[in-house]
């Protein structure tokens, strides 16, 4: 089915029908984007990165995000791997909110409520690629009044740029050497629609696993004249070992140290507007993200929301209910694993951090290179808005604005018409790190550890 793209007409006919990718070619319509040490290759079904190669200390590259080969998975995507999602991220209680006097009921798809945009949302629809370049690339689409029960007309685009990012090597110094190389997203709605008000929040939904490959998991075979070391978890067209999938994210070490609340959530997973925290719950000093998992609250594993502003004060309770005065941090979050060395960092302007574990990971995912993705196979860290903010007021309130979910087209409006939200991946390995720092108390230039992705 046809799909209308943000330069559309708001009479263009709505999109009844899943689409499908009108990218064809020996490519697949994978979009590539290159910088410095890094490669993000990019689909345009739901905007999704689909790979992300990184070196490790050693300077060998692998992809660190979990996904599905060919573009035609991400047309139904259960586990919404690598894909922009929403109008609205995360869940909404019983799919049904009010505003300016009415009630709208949206698609349900999480039991009795709405998740991730609703079966057909932004994540199932094809999105038209403009602006492309070898660093970056512009998605666009256009979501019609009533998609998935939503109101108003709303253009949106995502764009991804990656560069590398370069830092002073010394004191004083005018040479620049490059530190990390970064991916900014950076999302946009427009509301078209005059009269009109909806809720828009959405969110990326990228699995990472920073240890790369499994490398000490063997099948041994014997033959008359031959033996025969082959891993389970790697297809046979890549029997190096080099691959994106690492086992589980349990040994990831993780810090998120302005983060100390998180929105309580009630018996089917939605927030219920009151911020709390439990020791278990509690990131900010690193510690490896299956250090306290098993006392999460649910059982599961994490899957919460997390408030992404500092406190002043450091008092941490086990019903912590004080504020205190707030200063917006965009340092949102720090994974790393020892094993490999590799760092990812994330920054966001947006009030919400879901940590989401991988939970409902079962292994029916058969993804990239044939790998099945167990539980906990990979950790999402997903910048968005309060969940089911449009419901609730949080409590106690914040003094900054929660999630500001509200955008109208109409010029007479209180609410915005333009909505925004930027967040960026920076890659990097310890080994770069500590070069990095010698360099700078010593001019010397860093060793480069491209692998030629």
């Amino acid at each position: 089915a046809a799909t209308a793209t943000a330069t559309a007409t708001a009479t263009a006919t709505k999109t009844t029908t899943r689409p499908t990718s009108t990218m064809t070619g020996a490519s697949g319509g994978v979009i590539a984007l290159r910088a410095g040490n890094t490669r993000v290759d990019l689909v345009c079904t739901g905007a999704s990165i689909q790979r992300v190669f990184t070196p490790d200390n050693d300077g060998r590259c692998d992809d660190i995000v979990l996904g599905y080969d060919d573009e035609s998975s991400y047309q139904t995507n259960p586990f919404y791997f690598g894909c922009i999602v929403g109008r609205v991220a995360n869940r909404i209680k019983d799919g049904r909110f009010s505003l300016n006097s009415r009630t709208y009921q949206l698609e349900t798809n999480n039991g009795p409520n709405h998740l991730h945009g609703g079966p057909a949302g932004l994540h199932t629809r094809v999105w038209t690629p403009t602006e492309v370049t070898d660093t970056s690339v512009t998605f666009v689409y256009l979501s019609l009044d009533g998609e998935e029960g939503y109101p108003g007309t709303v253009a949106f685009s995502v764009r991804y740029t990656l560069e590398a990012v370069a830092e002073d090597s010394s004191p004083g110094s005018s040479t620049r050497h490059p530190s990390f190389d970064m991916l900014k997203v950076e999302m946009r709605g427009h509301v078209l629609s005059d009269t009109i008000s909806t809720p828009i929040a959405l969110a990326g939904h990228t699995y990472w696993c920073v240890l790369g490959p499994t490398r000490c998991c063997f099948v041994v075979s014997w033959y008359p004249t031959t033996l025969s070391l082959t891993c389970p978890h790697v297809p046979s067209h890549a029997r190096n070992l080099k691959g994106h999938d690492g086992g589980t994210i349990l040994d990831h070490d993780l810090t998120m140290r302005n983060h100390v609340a998180f929105l309580e959530l009630d018996d089917d997973q939605v927030p219920t507007g009151n911020f709390i925290m439990e020791p278990s719950m509690d990131f900010r000093t690193r510690k490896p993200i299956g250090a306290d998992i098993a006392a999460a609250p649910g059982g599961m594993g994490y899957d919460h929301c997390y408030a992404t502003h500092e406190l002043s004060t450091s008092n941490i309770d086990t019903r912590y209910k004080h504020w205190g005065d707030m200063v917006l941090n965009s340092n949102t979050a720090d994974l790393r694993c020892s094993k490999t060395g590799r760092i990812l960092r994330v920054w966001s302007d947006a009030p919400g951090l879901q940590l989401y574990t991988g939970n409902y990971l079962d292994g029916s995912a058969v993804g990239k290179g044939g790998c099945r993705y167990a539980k906990h196979g990979g950790v999402c860290l997903e910048t968005q808005g309060y969940p089911n903010a449009i419901n609730t007021q949080p409590s106690p309130s914040p003094p900054f604005p929660t999630s500001e979910v509200i955008f109208s087209g109409s010029s007479s409006s209180t609410s915005p018409s333009v909505y925004t939200h930027t967040m960026c991946y920076a890659f990097t390995t310890e080994k770069a790190e500590k070069e990095m720092e010698t360099a700078t108390a010593t001019g010397r230039k860093p060793s480069d550890t491209a692998c030629g992705v």
